[in-house]
């Protein structure tokens, strides 16, 4: 019997541990992530990150796509991601994680060393840094070709504004957009389905024209001296009214090399491998006017 009350006593203690173990990977599962701490931050400004003013025209659509509420759309490797009401636009607020200003959360333990605190820590704000400039090349320089309609970095005063966001688990949230990082971008549809749905269509040159734009928009990103780290068109490409888009913005890098013609072509030929496999995979009927295309391209 002592035995038996020893045992049970065991796995309940040992049922804790796994619960407590676990829990944090059940709730990320169930929220993806989220939660309004991981967007918040205690950056102060930096003119560093002041953006552009944006266009009369851009800023009426802005206003209207953000007086709507939106709902959880996914997680990528800089912003957690919400659509809006009528599946036009798409809000991205940045990934602040445990960061705060000067220290990390981790700090307050007595056990960590100093020097893994301050590793920690630039390499957080080495990340952020980062990502930040790359939507800033995006909303400067690529602002047709990424559909970026307004990009917020530093807080501000002047909005005025709180959006009504849902989250994974149906939980609603009113955000003050003064206070936070955030970008808002038109939405695309991505690519390979995109060309999918021409080709079920029967519009076999729409479908052409579609795969000449992704060469095309790739080239004019060369041609500006940018370099794109993720250029992956499966996920990171897509189409809004016939017209291809970027729509993953945050690996963007000043490279003035990339507008050598020579050095160009080394992005265009891993962009185009992508897209040949898919073509001759999905729909060999296209292949010979892939080639064509590519060979325009690069004579």
């Amino acid at each position: 019997m002592r035995k038996k009350v020893l045992f049970f006593k065991w796995f309940g203690y040992a049922s804790v541990v796994a619960a407590l173990y676990f829990l944090p990977t059940v709730c990320r599962m169930m929220t993806d992530g989220f939660s309004l701490a991981r967007i918040t931050s205690e950056f102060p400004p930096e003119t560093t990150w002041d953006t552009v003013p944006t266009a009369a025209s851009d800023s009426e659509e802005c206003k209207y796509a953000l007086n709507q509420p939106y709902r959880y759309l996914g997680s990528g490797g800089q912003c957690f991601a919400f659509i809006s009401q009528d599946n036009r636009y798409v809000v991205k607020f940045f990934k602040t994680r445990f960061i705060k200003f000067g220290s990390l959360f981790f700090q307050t333990l007595p056990f960590i060393p100093q020097k893994t605190r301050q590793r920690k820590i630039d390499k957080a704000l080495f990340k952020l840094r980062r990502d930040f400039n790359s939507y800033l090349i995006a909303s400067r320089d690529l602002k047709e070709e990424s559909g970026i309609l307004y990009l917020h970095l530093n807080k501000t005063t002047d909005l005025r504004k709180n959006l009504r966001i849902t989250d994974k688990l149906g939980i609603n949230h009113s955000i003050d957009l003064d206070q936070m990082e955030f970008a808002v971008q038109r939405r695309a549809e991505l690519a390979y389905p995109y060309i999918d749905s021409l080709i079920r269509k029967n519009q076999f040159e729409k479908a052409k024209s579609a795969i000449h734009s992704l060469i095309d928009i790739s080239v004019k990103r060369c041609k500006k001296g940018i370099y794109d780290e993720d250029a992956k068109i499966e996920r990171n490409f897509g189409f809004l009214d016939d017209q291809p888009l970027l729509i993953d913005i945050g690996r963007f890098v000043k490279d003035p090399s990339r507008q050598n013609r020579s050095i160009y072509q080394q992005d265009l030929q891993g962009i185009t491998r992508q897209l040949r496999t898919w073509i001759e995979k999905q729909h060999p009927d296209l292949t010979d006017y892939f080639n064509e295309a590519l060979h325009l391209e690069e004579t």
